[in-house]
């Protein structure tokens, strides 16, 4: 039971047995109605996120051969996106943003199209 640090009585909420489905009754612990209108019960506050059965992560690795982050091709169109993978069993984030930086892994790292000044795009990690 959570702590009431200001000393309110805890007020319970009950349904009524009344078959036209009406609202919820707020009652007092002492049974007494409140005679105010209960709290409706509405959509959840997050909406259901429809989840793979598994992580597929982006790339394993970050640079090398197979599935790497250097070897992802980028665009302007994907600036701002963030890339997640696993590398040693790690969860890493990187976001795809403009720029000419060297590659300085594991901070770094540039998309296999890299080209200066025409595609100027790396991957920085979060």
């Amino acid at each position: 039971m959570p702590l009431d640090w200001d000393n309110t009585p805890p007020v319970a909420i009950a349904i009524n047995d009344d078959p036209t489905n009406a609202a919820p009754v707020a009652i007092a612990i002492n049974d007494d109605p409140t005679n105010a209108a209960a709290v409706p019960i509405g959509a959840p506050a997050i909406p259901y996120i429809n989840m793979p059965a598994s992580f597929q992560p982006a790339f394993i690795e970050l640079t090398g051969s197979g599935p790497c982050l250097d070897s992802l091709m980028a665009t302007a169109a994907d600036l701002n996106k963030v890339l997640q993978g696993t590398v040693n069993g790690e969860l890493k984030s990187y976001q795809v943003r403009a720029g000419t930086d060297a590659a300085a892994l594991p901070g770094i790292v540039r998309c296999a199209n890299f080209n200066d000044p025409a595609n100027a795009i790396v991957f920085v990690q979060l």
